[in-house]
């Protein structure tokens, strides 16, 4: 049964492609077929150990050897460019970033032909990763006359060298063509100007929706708050006059936001605001793998970038380079790990014990009660009694203060989202107003890839420095069924103890993580909120304490902290709180150590009176607290809590000796609904889950028992494939009417596929143009295979706890270390696309399709023996061990035909 998918290519190729004598095309497109399949054939042989696969390479050699004295054409570069920008995920560039094919070269503009003869020429650059992490991991590596990287010299910056400008280049690229002020904050750009642009740069200035200039755009009124004073949100430079062009600038200055436009022009915007007016990041963290992270402070008191500040020219002094003037940045970064800096900017979080460091290599983490518990006052005399504060504990002090010292009915809102950008409906609440770069979010597989590298960096970002994080509601329900997101989610949400919460807020707010450039090209924004003593909802502004930001987009991670508060339990506990309030109700045993008396400490009432002597009755503080009041006794009239009878000081006091824990949105957990962690993988990078995880979705979800066929937002998860199709894809590949004849029928019901039928799936999936899911599928075949093993070993009756807990530290461990990403690094998806777009020619589309049926093929053979319990993956060497455990006969099948009994696995949660 295996080889039956490589003996019909085999056929395929050796029948029905015979190319006529003299036909290029036709030996070309034999060639790429010889190649993709000798390269599954060679894989599959010492794999499988099916005798006649030799006899068949043998006799496709023969007849392949040559073809009327023709020798066969090598693959095709455009064809292996295709492979790569589909099918491989891992972190290669398809060439050396050369300094005069790259910086030297404009990238865009209608000076793309023409190269500047020096760095000092230069007058915009994109910020290609392999250029920036060699410069900095340069100077870092030790040939650093300057000092760069030691305590008290901190590095230079700009948003520059870190953020995507590619487009925003554009603007500074014209020569002709001059945009000021309004361009940025009208409604709609100018149709003319637009044209001129356009015209000029000989190139499109945007995608997204780029088709309604083409046609008539009714008209938006302009912000007459902006237009009234616009040098309140916009400078221009006058000091050059109108000669253009101008360095790093298109002569504009861009001071504050206001989102009343259009997505396009919202995107140049916030692009011109982070490179003008947005604070620089207190630091650079450099993650080394998920091992270790090393923080460098940036200097707040300039913008400049690597030429401007002369990192360029030092580096470039400092390192000889090749006769391509090729840079290395991995080898720079290697360098720096080795040197003596190194130890010294490796980050050590003091506060936590060698157990609590080295949490995520157990199989199991026992947090204590104590994380969910912190004092703020205490550690502010803590800190205050300390000398030298760094920039990271000095910002965590003063917010620290700012906290303790404020009521939380006025605590400011500290996240801002894009709420007011013109037709994008609600898709802007999912991204940071300060970083948003265009409507990525509308495709649904390249968002898919930014989401991908935001958990990945941060999950390593966490075990890299200890803190303690798990996945949380909609994440934690998209990791159940195969390991990671819903394709339909927008963000991730995580959870945290308090403690920890802390710990990275003092260590790491405002720090820009960078990702090991041997694994990405990764650049996020911790950003962590002002009021994170409050435990409660509050006055609603601030539910989320951090967020984990992508810089190229804007998406983002939710991080909520899960502590002790004197909120009013959740419904779906009151049960659990039912059943032992009796035991500690007699008595306030724990009072919150973060109130202040007589300020943070005030009910609503008191804080009323207070106000109103000294504000008067109309004062915003008055409406705000009278409003709060309103909304407060709302709750409490409809609230079902059976804990909404007691006081605020008598909740603080049953939740804690109750061990409830809550965030600041009210979701509840008993200690044991959490405690102890469990050790997994998602989206291929360690991650934790809650020991109860099924319970805990059960309370805010409807979780079905089975492991089986669902439909949810218009997709539908197949478990044959492990996979969520979306529901209009779904219906065409399975062409049930026959209505296209190059597909195959699939007969049986969508929600029970055959294993025949899951190959015609695929190969439907080739056929149909439909590449973006079926890399999707391929890409992530190791994890929803770990995945759908893990399931089966954590559900798994049959074997005892002890046992259960072994095999899945020996997968973890073995096959977990090793999973693909299931998706490609934004930066070289991106780079790559614009390349192959500039190639890829309609001739040359018959290539990709032949490359995307060998690709159906490779999915079919994995399916059938994962089907036949012989798959090659689920075969390993445990660490310490000789003898190999093969896990396709560990557990027992959960689906493609399995026991139909073994699908309600998730009936309750795992031993």
């Amino acid at each position: 049964m295996l080889s039956r998918s490589l003996f019909s290519l085999g056929r395929t190729l050796r029948m029905n492609l015979r190319p006529r004598r003299g036909s290029k095309k036709g030996l070309l497109v034999r060639g790429i077929l010889v190649s993709v399949f000798l390269l599954a054939l060679y894989s599959h042989l010492p794999l499988y150990g099916v005798k006649d696969l030799g006899n068949q390479l043998d006799w496709l050699l023969s007849d392949l050897s040559s073809h009327d004295g023709e020798p066969l054409e090598p693959l095709h570069n455009i064809s292996a460019l295709y492979h790569k920008f589909r099918y491989d995920t891992t972190m290669s560039f398809v060439d050396e970033y050369r300094l005069p094919s790259h910086l030297l070269t404009p990238q865009v503009g209608a000076g793309r032909e023409q190269k500047w003869e020096s760095i000092d020429e230069v007058q915009f650059y994109d910020a290609d990763p392999r250029l920036i992490m060699s410069v900095y991991s340069g100077i870092w590596s030790g040939k650093n006359p300057e000092g760069y990287g030691d305590a008290d010299k901190p590095i230079p910056f700009s948003w520059y060298d870190w953020a995507d400008f590619h487009n925003f280049n554009k603007l500074i690229a014209l020569q002709e063509t001059r945009v000021n002020c309004s361009f940025f904050f009208e409604p709609v750009i100018s149709k003319d100007l637009l044209n001129s642009v356009e015209q000029e740069l000989d190139e499109r200035l945007f995608d997204y929706k780029r088709g309604d200039y083409d046609d008539e755009i009714g008209p938006i009124a302009p912000d007459k708050a902006v237009f009234e004073n616009l040098t309140n949100y916009c400078i221009e430079d006058a000091s050059a006059g109108d000669s253009l062009p101008r360095k790093f600038s298109p002569g504009v200055a861009v001071t504050a936001l206001r989102e009343s436009v259009r997505t396009e022009v919202y995107a140049f915007q916030a692009r011109g605001h982070l490179l003008n007016a947005l604070a620089n990041p207190l630091s650079l963290t450099v993650l080394s793998s998920d091992s270790d992270a090393y923080r460098f402070f940036v200097t707040q008191d300039s913008k400049q970038n690597i030429i401007e500040s002369g990192l360029l020219e030092k580096y470039l002094n400092s390192y000889p380079r090749d006769k391509k003037n090729a840079l290395d940045h991995i080898a720079r970064f290697t360098d720096f790990v080795s040197s003596p800096l190194a130890e010294s900017k490796r980050v050590d979080i003091e506060e936590l014990d060698s157990d609590e460091k080295n949490a995520y290599e157990k199989d199991l983490i026992h947090l204590k009660e104590s994380d969910f518990e912190f004092d703020a006052l205490a550690k502010i005399e803590e800190l205050e009694a300390k000398p030298n504060l760094n920039p990271h504990e000095l910002n965590y002090l003063q917010s620290l203060k700012f906290t303790t010292q404020t009521h939380w009915a006025f605590a400011p809102k500290h996240f801002r989202e894009v709420d007011d950008v013109k037709g994008f409906a609600s898709l802007g609440r999912h991204h940071d107003r300060r970083f948003f770069n265009g409507a990525v979010i509308q495709n649904v597989h390249e968002a898919q890839i930014r989401l991908n590298s935001l958990i990945r960096n941060f999950q390593k970002f966490a075990k890299a420095n200890g803190l303690i994080s798990w996945l949380a509601h909609g994440t934690l329900y998209g990791y159940l069924y195969n390991g990671q997101m819903f394709p339909w989610d927008n963000d991730f949400d995580v959870q945290m103890p308090i403690r920890h919460l802390n710990l990275m807020a003092q260590y790491f707010n405002q720090t820009l993580v960078v990702e090991d450039p041997a694994e990405g090209n990764g650049r996020f924004l911790l950003d962590i909120t002002s009021s994170i003593t409050v435990r409660i909802n509050g006055n609603g502004n601030n539910n989320i304490d951090a967020r984990f930001i992508d810089l190229d987009s804007g998406l983002y991670i939710d991080i909520t902290g899960l502590s002790v508060s004197s909120a009013m339990v959740s419904k779906k506990l009151n049960v659990y709180f039912s059943e032992h309030e009796d035991e500690f109700r007699s008595e306030i045993r724990h009072r919150d150590p973060n109130l202040v008396k007589d300020l943070t400490d005030l009910s609503l009432q008191s804080l009323r009176s207070e106000v109103i002597n000294t504000g008067g009755e109309s004062s915003w503080e008055s409406q705000q607290v009278d409003s709060l009041i309103k909304a407060s006794q709302r709750t409490l009239v409809t609230s079902e809590s059976a804990s909404k009878a007691y006081s605020e000081e008598q909740r603080y006091s049953l939740n804690h000796d109750l061990k409830l824990y809550n965030c600041r949105n009210t979701h509840f957990y008993t200690f044991e609904m959490l405690s102890p962690l469990i050790n997994t993988k998602f989206h291929s990078v360690t991650a934790l889950v809650p020991r109860r995880y099924i319970q805990v979705l059960r309370n805010e979800y409807m979780v079905p028992r089975k492991y089986g066929f669902m439909a949810y937002h218009r997709n539908a998860f197949i478990p044959e494939l492990r996979f969520w199709v979306n529901s209009a894809i779904l219906k065409g590949v399975m062409n049930k009417r026959a209505s296209s004849l190059e597909l195959e029928v699939i007969d049986s019901p969508v929600n029970s596929l055959k294993l025949d039928e899951v190959g015609k799936f695929y190969r439907n999936l080739a056929r149909s143009g439909q590449s973006e899911v079926l890399s999707a599928l391929y890409n992530s075949r190791e994890l929803s295979t770990y995945r759908l093993k893990e399931i089966d070993l954590q559900f798994n009756d049959e074997l005892g706890s002890d046992e259960n807990v072994k095999l899945l530290g020996a997968l973890r461990n073995s096959i977990g270390t090793n999973i693909s990403s299931s998706f490609k690094d934004p930066y070289l998806h991106f780079t790559e696309k614009r390349r192959l777009e500039a190639l890829l020619k309609d001739s040359e589309k018959n290539e990709a399709k032949i490359i995307d049926e060998h690709i159906a093929n490779e999915m079919n053979l994995w399916a059938e023996a994962l089907h036949d319990q012989v798959l090659p993956y689920y075969r390993c060497s445990p660490h310490g061990q000789d003898d190999q455990l093969d896990f396709n006969h560990q557990g027992a099948p959960i689906s493609i035909n399995g026991n139909p009994k073994r699908n309600n696995v998730f009936a309750k949660d795992p031993l």
